[in-house]
């Protein structure tokens, strides 16, 4: 195999990796276990060590990935405030409905 269709194969290899992961992250983002679904494919991405451009026929593929990770980066974002209502609203629920604690005091001077 040349110089040449080894760097094609290990760019072809790291766009597949980079499709599938943004796959899985659409799916999992529509799914109702959405953080669930994520966290594994997230804690083991780590990038590629590739040397040299991106192949020319590998390009417009490249580009379009690029793209759907956009996509779903912002909708990502959206999906990550909605939480952050949700988790300020149970904080507000939890400490209107918590039973009320007796003051406590310490003795000091005695």
């Amino acid at each position: 195999m040349s110089a040449d269709d080894e760097h094609h194969a290990a760019w072809t290899s790291v766009l597949d990796e980079l499709e599938a992961a943004v796959d899985g992250a659409i799916v999992a983002s529509l799914s109702s276990s959405a953080p669930v679904g994520q966290a594994p494919a997230l804690g083991d991405w780590s990038p590629a060590d590739l040397t040299g451009p991106v192949p020319s026929d590998l390009l417009e593929r490249a580009l379009r990935i690029h793209e759907r990770q956009r996509v779903a980066l912002v909708h990502l974002g959206g999906e990550l405030a909605t939480l952050r209502r949700h988790r300020t609203a149970v904080g507000s629920v939890r400490a209107a409905t918590l039973p009320q604690q007796a003051s406590v005091y310490v003795d000091t001077t005695g």
